[in-house]
């Protein structure tokens, strides 16, 4: 649902140049808008504490140091690189990694598996013994949801509007001190 929901939102932003809040606002007044709005940010506010623990868990099964100890520091990273890094190099940077998903796909050829049974249950999902079907859908929606995140809402229902507010600013000093630490890294011979 909320796949066509950020279609549509996408969409009517783009024909009317408006972020989709503005026109909910004034189609149905000031206390729709309001519910819509907080029930966005409440969404997104969940969304990202969920994904701030993930992170912290994943340093703790790295580290052996809890969780709880890593929440702020991860916390205070991505504040660090919401405020300081310009979108461009943001943009850059996780497309960078998402690269690193073709670790898989080496990953299956290096094992050889039994492509046949791999296909097989890659095209006919099963609920493994000793879980429950609720448990099955549990993991089913949240990997799905996780692929949809709810903020992109946010982004799509703005219509680009702020890409065009960002470029329109001139570079400030953080963003120019991260594009010089990326091109020294370029520029610096490899050791070997």
């Amino acid at each position: 649902m909320i796949m066509l929901y950020a279609e549509m939102a996408g969409r009517i932003a783009t024909l009317s140049q408006r972020a989709v809040f503005d026109l909910v606002r004034e189609r149905w007044g000031e206390r729709a808008a309001l519910a819509n709005m907080m029930g966005s940010i409440a969404v997104n506010v969940l969304t990202m504490t969920a994904e701030i623990a993930g992170v912290a868990l994943t340093i703790q099964l790295v580290t052996d140091i809890s969780y709880l100890l890593w929440v702020p520091l991860v916390a205070f990273a991505v504040w660090i690189v919401v405020w300081w890094v310009n979108f461009e190099t943001l943009e850059n940077v996780v497309g960078l990694l998402g690269l690193a998903l073709f670790v898989f796909v080496v990953t299956i050829w290096q094992i050889h598996p039994d492509y046949q049974a791999l296909v097989h249950l890659a095209a006919r999902p099963r609920v493994p013994t000793g879980e429950g079907r609720p448990t099955y859908f549990y993991w089913a929606i949240a990997v799905f949801g996780g692929t949809i995140m709810p903020y992109e809402l946010f982004f799509f229902s703005s219509g680009g509007r702020g890409a065009a507010l960002v470029a329109s600013r001139p570079e400030s000093q953080p963003d120019q001190r991260v594009l010089r630490f990326f091109r020294s890294a370029r520029s610096s011979p490899s050791r070997s």
